[in-house]
């Protein structure tokens, strides 16, 4: 599971993201938490594997049905984070998958035609994407210490995922408005009086 640190909009694994394109009463809106703060996206692998592949045509027309669907609940475009697939060490995951019996069922190549869809329609909707597919292959620089078995984020890998994500969030809410009080304008005496509106 990748780090949710303000309010994830992931599905769980497995699920991909033609699910997500019909999210259900309670997985955002204006009573769930996420309505208050960013919603983070992070697109899964899923919708690349063969036993659950989505058409990248479908893919991106998925994506900005999410969009749509946040924006009629009153989640703006500004909020939405998109984070694309890691890229696939396509060496370690051919073991795991000749473990389970199985060949390789999925290519770098593909997941980067997907990340890149996936930023591409971030683009056109207005909203934020990392890119993490694009910076972990920056400078040809070895990502498998990234990816725990090929696929899936390593500790080391959600650490990469986090520092790029704290950045950003840390830049889209530098200037958010004070809501409450200071600390110190707070009466200790009589705390509710003070935050009172």
């Amino acid at each position: 599971m990748q780090p949710g640190p303000v309010g994830s909009g992931e599905s769980f694994p497995g699920e991909g993201e033609r699910p997500s394109a019909r999210p259900g009463p309670g997985h955002v809106g204006p009573k769930a938490p996420v309505a208050q703060s960013d919603l983070i996206r992070r697109l899964h692998h899923s919708d690349i594997n063969p036993a659950q592949h989505i058409p990248i045509t479908e893919y991106a027309e998925n994506l900005k049905r999410i969009v749509q669907y946040l924006k009629s609940i009153d989640i703006c475009e500004d909020k939405v984070i998109m984070i694309t697939p890691s890229p696939l060490d396509e060496s370690a995951w051919e073991k795991e998958c000749i473990a389970k019996g199985s060949k390789l069922n999925r290519y770098n190549s593909v997941t980067n035609q997907y990340a890149g869809v996936c930023v591409k329609v971030a683009k056109e909707c207005g909203t934020d994407v990392l890119d993490l597919c694009t910076l972990m292959q920056m400078k040809n620089q070895d990502f498998s210490s990234y990816l725990s078995d090929g696929l899936h984020l390593s500790e080391k890998g959600n650490k990469f995922l986090e520092t790029h994500l704290w950045t950003l969030l840390e830049k889209k809410t530098e200037r958010l408005p004070m809501i409450l009080p200071h600390w110190s304008n707070i009466d200790h005496l009589n705390p509710e009086a003070s935050l009172l509106v």
